[in-house]
């Protein structure tokens, strides 16, 4: 997966079909990472931020694991999703790092 299969789906939600029942995330930041000094690691590094709002069918926060997602044009993808401090805005955020 690279930056460019996000960009254009800033701002728009993502569903978690992985966990039942579904839970909707918005992507709310895609942004550049230091890219791993390692030989053979990704040389684009990038990091994107979700942003998710507990209901009353799914109370709490996803679990650290990989997801399956469903992005807004239908395609799949599994992303490895990490709970991250929330603060200011309501709702949890969660981080997906490629690097």
């Amino acid at each position: 997966m690279e930056r460019t299969d996000f960009e254009m789906y800033l701002g728009q939600t993502f569903e978690v079909v992985s966990q039942e029942p579904a839970m909707t995330l918005e992507l709310v930041e895609l942004h550049r990472i230091q890219a791993s000094q390692i030989p053979g690691t990704r040389t684009d590094s990038f990091a994107l931020l979700f942003r998710g709002t507990p209901s009353a069918e799914r109370p709490g926060t996803l679990p650290r694991q990989v997801h399956v997602m469903r992005r807004p044009d239908g395609k799949f993808y599994a992303i490895y999703l990490e709970p991250v401090m929330s603060p200011g805005k309501p709702g949890q955020l969660y981080e997906a790092v490629f690097n």
